[in-house]
């Protein structure tokens, strides 16, 4: 499946999974890019050191020009034809470090086929006012930063761990498998997480912070920037960040996840001690927007009117697509190139072999290893890479201009040069990585969820992989899973039960429809909070139908698809039940996030409540009310 604008709704997944305020976020716009390739692979950061080959391997995204020595006006002078960018006003450069599987022997292979999509979030209604990136602007963003609240990271409360926590977690990971037109995920919070099984896909999520001082870089490339109060966007920044920017979620999808067959890693082996396949993760963000787009993009794309106030994940505008309002301006690159050949990035960066080895290039800092090679281009132009990565080209030629005005005579020289760069490569010093796997398994997911299935699989709830502190020094690691199955004694197939759409009315399905209990719906869950003193997961979205009814989609920071009975003790886990019908049309469960607002939730009604048949209760109809046991439907 590609990673294109069709497939928004399930790209959308992991980015509704994280932060749900509803105190602000009143005039939210999505923006979202959708890159169905890398622009190539190296051991480089032009962040880092632009005079020498970084400590790892990179996976880049955008302008083919991706050498340690790559310039902002570098950036800026790429042609469509050398950016994998989707729009070719956007030539700004992302990064992360390379994912590799490996084999039982130790072989280490690059993952290649990953698509990717940033996604730019800003809110029009807070104050400091968002300011578009200015030029040159630079960050690094890692999800054991400060304020990310991820495993590892310094955040005022214990999120990660605590249901109720009121940050915003800025790293997510799941693993997805299609089903029925839809999706069923196992996802984990705070970390990258390599679960040792297979998946459709698997999805890395990593939000970047807002809060600025106004310079443009910082000596460490992150203290320049820091996440809001609460990891909201519309968060207060500390008083020390005073401006703002756009958020720039980074979303790394790898399609064929197998984790069952292969051990997987990052290339700079920044593993998290006590959780067997847990990262830490970073992302590069170097800005080359055309200068005054982003501006104009801005002024012009307003919050989209199918919003829900409150949501994180609104549907995506301001770029041409068919639930845009609003095209950006933008014009879609009709002649977006394949990945650099690793053939080119061996002659034109650093010769080494980074696309399959059994000896990963892996450093304690830049300078080290196989040595940079010495930029001789002034432009990316066509005859610079290999057009067949089976034969490639073992020359580059290079043009350099320069001007002479003399006694008010103007001559213009070109020199043409041609190197040969045929010879053996370097000595390199490289550590080696080996890989152990084993017939046992790795701490079970801390996530299920489901978006639009109606597959009458049955739900598996396991406990965070945390809870299990195995530890193996990177990138050797042993694994170890407790695979279990949850059966429920859900009555025969043909009893149904209400499902209603979870924006109140609208979805594709319809707005009330029923569905047989044994098939898989989303969880959404209300509360009766007649003193207004539910925690900070329960939202009152309904003050004007019900004030008393509080609502939530995340249970125990996660998102659910269960079947009905299921769906019960799910809510009962933390003391609510299923809303009624009538709660989810009024509007009482939208905008609590997870992406239900377009799909099907369960919904019933209790005793006493009027009914015409048993779909409509928790339990059965009987004599126009509905009755049931009520301790066994929640507590």
């Amino acid at each position: 499946m590609k990673f294109t604008s069709t497939a928004l709704a399930s790209a959308a997944i992991a980015a509704a999974a994280l932060p749900t305020f509803t105190s602000a976020q009143q005039n939210m716009v999505k923006m979202c890019l959708f890159y169905d390739r890398p622009s190539g692979h190296a051991r480089s950061d032009p962040i880092i050191n632009q005079e020498c080959a970084s400590s790892h391997v990179h996976t880049f995204y955008g302008p083919r020009s991706f050498h340690p020595s790559t310039s902002y006006e570098d950036l800026l002078s790429t042609p469509g034809s050398m950016n994998t960018s989707p729009f070719v006003e956007n030539k700004s450069l992302y990064w992360h470090p390379a994912i590799y599987r490996v084999a039982a022997d130790g072989t280490h292979s690059r993952v290649d086929n990953l698509e990717f999509g940033p996604y730019y979030r800003w809110d029009r209604s807070v104050s400091p006012a968002v300011e578009p990136f200015p030029p040159r602007f630079r960050m690094i963003a890692a999800s054991n930063d400060p304020g990310a609240c991820g495993v590892g990271s310094e955040c005022p409360s214990a999120c990660g761990v605590e249901d109720d926590c009121p940050n915003a977690v800025a790293m997510f990971t799941e693993g997805c498998n299609f089903r029925n037109n839809g999706e069923t995920c196992n996802s984990w919070e705070g970390q990258l997480f390599f679960p040792r099984q297979n998946y459709d896909f698997l999805g890395i999520a990593l939000a970047m912070p807002t809060c600025w001082t106004g310079e443009i870089d910082s000596p460490d490339h992150k203290s320049h920037m820091s996440y809001t109060t609460n990891g909201g966007v519309e968060g207060d920044c500390p008083s020390t960040h005073p401006r703002r920017l756009p958020q720039v979620q980074v979303f790394v999808r790898i399609p064929n996840y197998r984790g069952a067959d292969f051990n997987y890693v990052l290339s700079d082996g920044n593993t998290i001690p006590g959780t067997d396949g847990a990262w830490n993760f970073h992302t590069d963000f170097f800005n080359g927007w055309e200068e005054g787009k982003f501006k104009e993009i801005m002024d012009n794309c307003a919050p989209h009117p199918d919003r829900v106030p409150g949501d994180y994940n609104p549907p995506c505008d301001c770029t041409p697509g068919e639930e845009s309002l609003y095209d950006g301006g933008l014009t879609q690159n009709g002649s977006v190139p394949p990945q650099v050949c690793d053939a080119d990035v061996k002659r034109l960066i650093v010769d080494e072999e980074i696309a399959v080895t059994t000896n990963l290039p892996l450093y304690s800092g830049s300078c080290q290893g196989a040595p940079m090679i010495p930029r001789t281009w002034t432009d990316l132009t066509a005859d610079l890479f290999s057009t067949d990565c089976n034969n490639p080209i073992t020359t580059t030629t290079t043009s350099t201009s320069s001007t002479t005005t003399t006694a008010g005579t103007t001559t213009t020289s070109t020199s043409t040069t041609t190197s040969t760069t045929t010879q053996p490569p370097p000595t390199t010093t490289t550590i080696s990585t080996t890989s152990s796997t084993t017939t046992t398994t790795q701490p079970p997911p801390t996530t299920t969820t489901t978006t639009s299935t109606t597959s009458s699989t049955t739900t598996t709830t396991q406990p965070p992989p945390t809870t299990t502190t195995t530890t193996q020094p990177p990138p050797t690691t042993t694994t170890t899973t407790t695979t279990t199955t949850t059966t429920t004694s859900d009555p025969p197939g043909d009893v149904e039960k209400a499902i209603v759409c979870g924006k109140g009315s609208g979805c594709d399905e319809g707005d009330w429809e029923e569905a047989p209990i044994g098939t898989l719906h989303e969880v959404r869950c209300c509360r009766d909070c007649s003193n207004g003193k539910c925690k900070n997961a329960w939202k009152q979205k309904c003050p004007d139908e019900d004030p008393d009814v509080y609502s939530r989609s995340k249970v125990k920071r996660r998102c659910e698809t269960a079947t009905f009975l299921d769906a019960i003790d799910i809510c009962a886990s933390v003391g609510g039940r299923l809303c009624t019908p009538w709660e989810v049309e009024a509007g009482c469960a939208a905008g609590t996030g997870c992406g239900f607002d377009s799909e099907m939730v369960w919904a019933c009604m209790y005793d006493g409540h009027e009914c015409t048949d048993d779909s409509e209760c928790c339990g059965t109809c009987v004599d126009g009310e509905c009755d049931g046991e009520e301790d066994d439907l929640f507590i």
